[in-house]
């Protein structure tokens, strides 16, 4: 089953993908059937790249959650965070950067952040996962214990 959150992606990749081949169609009474075939193909995709998806924003969730027993304590973790989080920052293109800020940071809907960055809307939780994966799994953001 395709998230909600899924589905305007799935609808346009289907569409691209029949613009893309409807040349190869044979038999034009078999469109609908031909359709719905790649349909499937392409919402089982976002189903195996979400099976991959790691859940950073729950471990941060969890780790603010937890709270701090003393503030200075509290301090030097917290400063720690700030420094691993902005090298960790350095790992990712600038467009992933991009991407993150205006999907993550301020919580702008897909559409929106492509018409702001030139992009498909296709690409945009593609390329928000595929950041969030390279600061999940830095070096700077396992060593602090996020």
């Amino acid at each position: 089953m395709v998230v909600a959150a899924d589905v305007d992606d799935v609808v346009q990749d289907t569409l691209i993908q029949v613009v893309r081949s409807i040349g190869s169609l044979r038999d034009a009474r078999a469109l609908p059937a031909w359709i719905v075939v790649i349909a499937r193909h392409a919402a089982n995709g976002y189903q195996r790249r979400r099976a991959r998806l790691v859940p950073v924003g729950d471990i941060v969730a969890d780790y603010i959650a937890a709270g701090f027993e003393d503030d200075a304590v509290a301090q030097l973790s917290q400063d720690r965070i700030v420094a691993a989080v902005r090298s960790a920052i350095g790992r990712v293109t600038d467009g992933e950067r991009r991407v993150l800020e205006l999907v993550v940071v301020e919580q702008m809907p897909y559409e929106q952040a492509a018409r702001a960055l030139g992009r498909p809307v296709g690409s945009i939780g593609p390329v928000r996962q595929r950041a969030l994966r390279k600061l999940a799994t830095s070096p700077e953001i396992i060593a602090v214990g996020l």
